[in-house]
């Protein structure tokens, strides 16, 4: 028993600074922790809205592409063979993963390579008889199996509309799973990182391991080894985007799961799985260390205070006079250390969980220095994967829109500020396409690209419509200097006789006399934005028509 009034005080400092010691350690680990987490999950989520894009990307370039040829002239005549062709087009075509196409009407005619046309009738009653501009653009549907390939897949179905606007038929595209799950694969960074997609109803359709023939539904994962996870999967299919943990039996590892919504998809989830355990394994082995650093603290205290002793007592009261005296102390320089093993390990052991604490935290802000890094160089990389056009290196489809929609909201404004586009066809390109190779038609579009620029200004923008399509959008224009450009785009590209000479330079080869009703031209249609619009649509569309009346005119001239 401690008989002095000294000791016993001296024991209740000494207890009172291991349980504050011990205390401390317990905060600066979880807080630790919590923080590790926090950059884990924030970061997963900026990755899935990155691949989220890039999947929806894909989806929407496929939709643009039935899109476009069920709006053509020719699909809204009936034309079967001008259908099947530009399917099978569409099918070969290496810019898309068509699998298989079908096209079906209301007289149940068909054209398909393949048994889909169950699906693509099936849908018909989707889409609305008369054609509005609230109707449904597109519909995702599936997975189905294909019977004579056995392979999943989702259907994606387009209207036709005939020229008085009545539904007459459905065009439809079908996409492998296994090409989606191509897509999650490349979020991947290990076993312990990846991602998959779930449809509406909870069934993965797109995993790096599993397909879906095994009917995996979400709901459904304790069979798997999946606990914890039944609250989390009705998030899942209620909400747009969230994240939660379960528990993977098979790894024995605590996991995070986060999930976000795949735009223009029937509320498809991309979701991306970290395992805790690896990712936090320095964080808790620091935890640890602390733990037991603590409770060794504790355990010197108590043996301490129980044998305690004047060459024990002597040293902390030395301390505490020294403390008592000046507000800074460098213990170390303290000579009585030498003689007192308790508080030289005491002191030693917690220098050295202070080294430790600092050199994890440091490396934790490097480490989420380089993941910002990385995440900034992939967002670029994603911003010009999603408005430039891969082939001509100008900006594509949807940027288009993009730049219209700005220029339509200036022009609104007050006072208006006009604005103009070109649309632009080759005339016969399908001829080069066809004769001398898709390799020959990619440099005539790279090479015409180049001879457009030259007859625009530096303000204005030009960007890849579609196939061999272009439109030029003149800001700051009124109609008349539209319709100058246009003119002196049409006369310099005559002055050139079909581009019969810059094509044999620009293809490198001995390509024979072109016939004349062959040769490489330009038609061009123009448009102005005024108060008369609704939408952008409608302006490229009458930019549209008079390009075809152009191509029409120059047809029955020739």
């Amino acid at each position: 028993m401690i008989k002095t009034l000294r000791g016993k005080f001296l024991l209740a400092y000494l207890s009172l600074i291991s349980v504050t010691i011990i205390f401390l350690s317990l905060v600066l680990g979880n807080l630790s922790i919590e923080s590790s987490k926090d950059s884990i999950i924030s970061y997963s989520f900026e990755i899935a809205d990155l691949h989220a894009d890039l999947i929806s990307q894909k989806l929407d370039n496929h939709i643009s592409a039935l899109s476009l040829l069920a709006n053509s002239d020719e699909s809204r005549d009936f034309d079967l063979d001008y259908l099947r062709s530009h399917m099978m087009d569409l099918q070969n075509s290496y810019s898309y993963s068509f699998k298989k196409l079908a096209y079906t009407n209301n007289d149940t005619e068909i054209i398909t390579t393949e048994s889909i046309y169950q699906a693509s009738f099936d849908v018909m009653g989707y889409f609305p008889e008369k054609s509005s501009k609230y109707s449904r653009r597109y519909l995702i549907t599936g997975p189905i199996i294909l019977r004579n390939s056995n392979e999943s897949v989702i259907v994606i179905s387009v209207p036709i509309y005939s020229r008085d606007n009545v539904l007459s038929g459905v065009i439809s595209g079908t996409i492998t799973l296994s090409d989606l799950s191509k897509e999650v694969a490349k979020i991947s960074r290990d076993d312990k990182y990846y991602g998959m997609i779930t449809n509406q109803n909870g069934y993965l359709i797109a995993h790096p391991e599993y397909d879906y023939y095994d009917q995996i539904n979400i709901k459904n994962l304790e069979q798997y080894g999946i606990l914890d996870f039944d609250d989390l999967a009705n998030e899942v299919m209620t909400t747009p985007r969230g994240a939660g943990e379960f528990y993977d039996e098979n790894e024995d590892e605590d996991s995070i799961y986060i999930y976000v919504s795949i735009p223009k998809t029937p509320n498809w989830k991309l979701g991306i799985i970290a395992e805790q355990g690896d990712l936090l394994e320095t964080t808790y082995e620091h935890l640890l260390d602390l733990f037991l650093t603590g409770t060794a603290i504790l355990i010197i205290t108590i043996l301490i205070t129980i044998n305690l002793t004047r060459r024990v007592t002597q040293p902390v009261i030395t301390v505490t006079e020294a403390v008592s005296q000046s507000r800074l102390i460098n213990i170390t320089d303290v000579s009585f250390l030498k003689s007192s093993e308790e508080l030289t390990i005491f002191v030693s052991t917690y220098n050295k969980m202070l080294v430790s604490l600092r050199k994890h935290t440091d490396n934790l802000e490097e480490l989420v220095k380089e993941r910002t890094t990385e995440l900034k160089e992939a967002n670029q990389k994603l911003h010009s994967l999603a408005t430039t056009d891969s082939l001509t290196k100008i900006i594509n489809r949807n940027q288009i829109y993009e730049e219209l929609f700005s220029l339509k909201k200036s022009s609104d404004d007050n006072p208006p500020k006009p604005f103009c586009i070109l649309f632009i066809d080759l005339n016969n390109f399908k001829y080069y396409n066809d004769t001398f190779g898709h390799d020959t038609g990619d440099i005539v579009l790279i090479e015409i690209t180049k001879e457009i620029k030259k007859h625009i200004r530096p303000t204005d923008i030009l960007g890849r419509y579609g196939g061999d399509e272009f439109i030029v959008i003149l800001p700051n224009t009124p109609l008349s200097e539209a319709i100058n450009i246009s003119n002196k785009m049409i006369i310099e590209s005559n002055k050139l006789k079909g581009y019969e000479k810059e094509i044999k330079e620009w293809t490198k080869r001995d390509i024979e006399s072109i016939p004349d009703n062959k040769k490489l031209g330009l038609s061009i249609g123009y448009a102005c934005y005024d108060n008369n619009y609704n939408n952008i649509d409608q302006l490229i569309k009458d930019a549209d028509e008079r390009m075809y009346q152009m191509k029409k005119e120059s047809k029955k001239s020739s």
